[in-house]
C-alpha cells in the first residue's frame, strides 16, 4: 500500500492554563499518519516524562485531568481539521479509537490487550496503554459502516466489544473530534502494514 493511502489525522500541542483552568489547545500543529504517532509514543522524551510523572503521583481524577491537558499532546484519530470544532473539519477517515478506562491491574490489561489483538472482526491498527497506566486505547479501521451513521455504528460496535471482550469502551469515542492523549508506551503495537517499506 502506498503511504499516501494511509488515513491521516490531526495532532495538537499540549494545552494551556487560563486563569485557574487547564484547557486544550484546539488548533492542530500537524497532520500525521499512525506511523508518526507510533514513533512518538515509542520515543518522545516529553511523553515519557509526562507518563512517568502522572503514574508516580497517583492524582485524584480532577487533578489528573488537569495534568494530562497541560502535559500531553493529543490527536483526533478520526479526522483532520483546522480547528477542533464541527465546522472546521477538513476530512474524516475510517479510524475509530476505542478507549477502555480503568481496566484493572497489569494482568487484566495483558488479557484485554491479547483479546483485542486477536479480535475476529477488526484488525488492530494501533494499541497502546493510556497515560494513567490502567486503560487501553484501541485503534481500528472500519471498512464497512453497514449504511449506519458513525454514532449508530459506534453503539453497535460497543455492544459487540462488550460481548466479545467483556469491556465496554468510553461512549465519547463516537465523536470524530474527540481528543486522545498520546502517552509513552514502549510496547505500543502498530499494524505491520504501516512499517513495511514501499
Amino acid at each position: 500500500m502506498n503511504t499516501q493511502d494511509f488515513p491521516r489525522f490531526s495532532v495538537f500541542p499540549r494545552g494551556f492554563q487560563v486563569g485557574d483552568r487547564a484547557v486544550p489547545d484546539n488548533k492542530p500543529c500537524m497532520t500525521v499518519t499512525l506511523r508518526e504517532v507510533y514513533e512518538y509514543i515509542l520515543h518522545d522524551a516529553g511523553a515519557r516524562l509526562a507518563t512517568q510523572t502522572l503514574r508516580e503521583r497517583h492524582l485524584q481524577p480532577r487533578n489528573a485531568s488537569r495534568f494530562k491537558l497541560l502535559n500531553f499532546e493529543t490527536a483526533t484519530f478520526s479526522c483532520t481539521c483546522t480547528y477542533r470544532k464541527e465546522g472546521y473539519i477538513t476530512s474524516v477517515n475510517n479510524l475509530i479509537v476505542l478507549d477502555f478506562d480503568h481496566v484493572g491491574g497489569s494482568r487484566a490489561l495483558t488479557m484485554l490487550r491479547s483479546s483485542l489483538l486477536h479480535d475476529d472482526c477488526f484488525d488492530t491498527q494501533m494499541l497502546f496503554v493510556s497515560p494513567s497506566g490502567d486503560g487501553l486505547k484501541w485503534v481500528i479501521e472500519v471498512e464497512d459502516w453497514c449504511g449506519m451513521s458513525r454514532p449508530d455504528f459506534f453503539q453497535s460496535l460497543s455492544n459487540y466489544i462488550a460481548s466479545a471482550h467483556h469491556h465496554r469502551p468510553d461512549p465519547s469515542g463516537k465523536d470524530v473530534t474527540r481528543l486522545c492523549f498520546l502517552p509513552h508506551d514502549p510496547n505500543c503495537f502498530i499494524n505491520p502494514r504501516y512499517t513495511q517499506k514501499p
